[in-house]
């Protein structure tokens, strides 16, 4: 059972059931996640002095540079042998070391299959080593019928892996429509934007020696890409850009569902190491009697 609630629409979170394949991640060159600004305290004079015959004209104020978002590495496909990603526009194609590299100036596809001995191809690129796909002036990248705005990574080995490396905000416009009506109100696509976005970044904070950070389906968080972005879902997560849930100072996994079924349960029914802390606890649910799937049935006469 799952502990959060704010009343999602698509189950998220569920523990894994099968533990990532060991594989060198890309290096991200992201700097930590700041989205708070801490301005200088000014000076004090120590000494009274003459007031000047005509006032000073005051500096410009200066503006305070936002911070880079953290950079999310997303798991598109786990165990791929082949895949084709179009591409709207000029790509730069690489290794991960630099060593190989060539650059598309049109839209078209990018065919993707593994190769003799543990290597990958990426166009006509072939290596042993993670190749990158850049999207380049605003080229959108597709795959699975989804859009996507980030840098594809594929991780090679008997079969490759396929992630997107994505920043952080730009992640969270391709979740809140697809584990949230984006037609809600705005306020609460405010809720799921700051629970998306604290479970976001605790799993980067566990994930940091594995080759990617969350899955694109209900494993983590179900995510279809930013290259489709709603106004009103964009304006949620902007609102509230910044925003997470702690508790005494630390992120915590802020589980999620579509319904709780009238209550949810320890977090520790999970697992026996999860903290012990009141937010993951377990709380009655006063609304999920609303959802259409509150009540159901299944027959059970030819089961197994």
């Amino acid at each position: 059972m799952i502990l959060f609630c704010v009343g999602m629409l698509l189950a998220g979170c569920a523990v894994p059931s099968t533990q990532p394949r060991k594989s060198a991640p890309v290096s991200s060159t992201a700097p930590t996640y700041q989205p708070a600004v801490t301005l200088g305290t000014p000076s004090v004079l120590t000494e009274l002095e003459p007031a000047p015959q005509t006032p000073a004209k005051p500096a410009p104020a200066k503006k305070a540079t936002p911070k880079p978002d953290k950079i999310v590495r997303v798991l598109l496909l786990e165990e791929g042998k082949s895949a084709y990603v179009k591409h709207s526009g000029r790509v730069n194609i690489y290794t991960q070391d630099g060593s190989k590299k060539y650059k598309i100036s049109a839209a078209g596809t990018v065919s993707i299959k593994t190769h003799r001995n543990n290597q990958v191809q990426a166009g006509t690129l072939v290596a042993a080593q993670p190749i990158i796909i850049e999207p380049v002036g605003g080229t959108i990248l597709e795959w699975d019928k989804n859009k996507y705005t980030g840098k594809f990574v594929v991780l090679p080995g008997k079969t490759f892996m396929l992630l997107e490396y994505v920043p952080l905000e730009q992640y969270l416009y391709g979740v809140l429509p697809y584990e949230m009506h984006h037609t809600w109100a705005l306020e609460a696509l405010k809720a799921q934007a700051v629970a998306a976005r604290t479970y976001t970044l605790k799993s980067i904070e566990k994930k940091v020696e594995e080759p990617f950070d969350l899955y694109n389906d209900v494993r983590s968080q179900v995510y279809k890409g930013g290259g489709q972005v709603y106004d009103n879902v964009k304006q949620a997560v902007d609102q509230t850009r910044g925003e997470v849930l702690s508790y005494k100072g630390e992120l915590f996994f802020t589980y999620y569902h579509g319904n709780c079924g009238g209550a949810t349960d320890h977090v520790q029914i999970w697992n026996k190491k999860a903290p012990n802390i009141k937010p993951l606890s377990g709380a009655t649910c006063k609304f999920d009697s609303h959802s259409k799937s509150y009540n159901f049935k299944q027959d059970l006469s030819n089961a197994a």
